[in-house]
């Protein structure tokens, strides 16, 4: 395991730690807008049923609407405004996973040179540890042009 490894394995973890707070922050948003469709939706089912009613013998009084429609616009007004909260922290949190993203692209990065390097390194010290007991310098010397490098030829 080379040194960036473990390195590389934190940013993952802080990588999908941050994804899913902005999954959830995604999900919140949708959640939101969702029940502000159905507060819409509601308010306009009975503003319709008011509506039929005035038309109607029995007349629900209009103070009695008014004082429903202004509950439900004010209803509407707090989910506007947590919703326009929730986009603002999905902002961040989006920010904060793609920073961690990055982190671990960069990791990776790192930890795959590593990795490069010491099996560089490896093939360099069991080549050195060949010649030191002349397997690689005989079996590679087969071939004329590496003796006549050495002079032997």
């Amino acid at each position: 395991m080379n040194r960036f490894a473990r390195l590389e394995e934190l940013r993952r973890l802080k990588e999908e730690t941050a994804g899913q707070a902005f999954a959830r922050s995604l999900a919140q948003i949708e959640e939101l807008r969702h029940r502000i469709v159905e507060l819409d939706r509601m308010s306009q089912e009975e503003q319709n049923a008011a509506k039929e009613a005035l038309a109607g013998p029995q007349r629900p009084d209009p103070a009695l609407l008014a004082q429903f429609l202004m509950g439900q616009k004010w209803r509407r007004q707090r989910l506007e405004t947590a919703l326009g909260k929730a986009r603002q922290e999905s902002e961040a949190a989006r920010e904060v996973w793609r920073l961690a993203r990055m982190q671990l692209q960069q990791a990776e990065t790192l930890a795959e040179k590593e990795s490069l390097r010491l099996k560089l390194e490896q093939r360099r010290k069991e080549n050195k540890e060949m010649d030191q007991v002349g397997i690689y310098r005989s079996s590679h010397l087969q071939d004329g042009h590496h003796q006549a490098r050495r002079g032997t030829a």
